[in-house]
């Protein structure tokens, strides 16, 4: 289960959403997250309703809950935050970086059919701790591979 950040889709479109916000760039992330909003929704209460129904035993909620409220923080607030405008060039950009994105799975060996369906509840809350969890997200480790390949 890979968990970095720069190994999901809707983080690198909320970076262009902070950076959209801050005033650096023109093109609105809003096409994007047309998408990855409802999306994300979805697959919130499809994992709490097979939560209830299978009774699954979740090892840790509190992870869980953690992780709920940064899919909400990551993937659906943003949302609310933008003007609701479609420009071609947006659009165009969304397209580019989800190439870039692809790319970049590929190099690191993702397939991103089973990267995707692999995350769910019980499989996050069978993780040791919150730390741990959120170390697995920021990923530290990846920064200093990149620094390392930098230098070669």
């Amino acid at each position: 289960m890979e968990l970095a950040w720069h190994t999901y889709f809707s983080n690198w479109i909320f970076l262009w959403f902070l950076i959209f916000k801050s005033g650096l760039v023109q093109l609105s992330p809003y096409p994007a997250y047309l998408i990855i909003t409802p999306g994300i929704s979805v697959y919130i209460i499809i994992n709490i309703i097979e939560s209830l129904t299978k009774k699954q035993r979740l090892k840790n909620h509190k992870i869980v809950v953690v992780w709920i409220i940064l899919l909400i923080i990551i993937d659906i607030l943003p949302f609310f935050f933008l003007k609701k405008e479609i420009h071609i060039n947006s659009i165009i950009f969304t397209i580019i970086l989800a190439g870039f994105f692809y790319v970049s799975l590929l190099k690191q060996n993702i397939n991103i059919n089973t990267h995707y369906s692999k995350i769910n509840f019980e499989l996050i809350s069978r993780l040791p701790s919150i730390i741990f969890f959120l170390k697995e997200i920021v990923d530290l480790n990846h920064f200093q591979k990149v620094s390392l390949s930098l230098r070669t």
